[in-house]
């Protein structure tokens, strides 16, 4: 009886050893915690680099010889020798009395330099000479083509009030012609050109004037002269009729 007492308690033992032992081998699982992805850091775009266009190729001159640099320095101070005659001749220089003072230092300058200088220099010089004396000169034609042009203006509107354009159309588009061909001359700042074009408009319309001023006399002469006639027959006929009236039938064949 005892010995079965033994049996069952260890027996109960083993049981509950077993259950104790299969707890602890299973135990329960916690719950899964979903990871929060990390969103990584975001880099700034970098701007872009600017694009280094390569600079243009600057031509190279073909270099020039002595012989070439004194043939064109001398060509230029003959040029400018030229000018400062024109000038002088025609008393320009006090339209621009710097510029011509700087022409002739410079243009003395050249000629110091023909027996001995680099040739550069010469040209230089011979340049800038060219450069003062055509200053002056232009400012001189502008003035006078400015001063010509108003004349042209003002014996065109002269042709134009006893109908020029009409009683002599081919003199006056031809004089018209001059004077348009004056005022591009000036647009492109050919002073000289425009200043000797303003003067051949203004002796053409000034022709075309005269003409027409001399048909319209010699016409208004003649209508003159008829009504002088026409008075004088009237005045011949009534001294007629005083001295030996005309009888009806006479007077009507005479009106007839």
């Amino acid at each position: 009886m005892l010995k079965n007492k033994i049996l069952l308690i260890f027996g109960l033992f083993l049981m509950f050893t077993f259950l104790v032992v299969g707890c602890k081998s299973d135990p329960e699982t916690p719950p899964t915690e979903t990871p929060v992805e990390e969103v990584p850091p975001v880099e700034p775009t970098p701007e872009p680099e600017p694009v280094v266009e390569p600079e243009p190729e600057i031509p190279q001159e073909p270099s020039v010889s002595e012989e070439e640099l004194l043939a064109n320095a001398k060509k230029a101070a003959e040029n400018a020798t030229s000018m400062k005659d024109k000038i002088e001749e025609l008393s320009f220089a006090s339209y621009d009395e710097s510029s011509y003072n700087e022409g002739l230092l410079a243009l003395e300058k050249y000629n110091s330099l023909i027996e001995e200088g680099k040739a550069q220099e010469k040209l230089d010089n011979a340049i800038l000479a060219e450069k003062e004396f055509k200053e002056v000169l232009d400012k001189a034609y502008s003035k006078l083509a400015s001063e010509k042009k108003s004349e042209v203006i003002q014996i065109r509107e002269k042709a134009l009030e006893i109908k020029s354009q009409k009683a002599d159309k081919v003199g006056y588009d031809a004089a018209q012609l001059l004077f348009t061909t004056a005022e591009a001359s000036t647009a492109t700042k050919e002073y000289e050109m425009a200043y000797n074009y303003y003067v051949k408009a203004k002796d053409a319309f000034n022709d075309v004037y005269n003409n027409v001023s001399a048909k319209r006399a010699a016409a208004l002469e003649a209508i003159e002269r008829a009504k002088n006639k026409a008075a004088d027959v009237d005045t011949f006929a009534a001294e007629a009729d005083k001295i030996a009236p005309l009888s009806q039938e006479e007077a009507n064949q005479e009106a007839e």
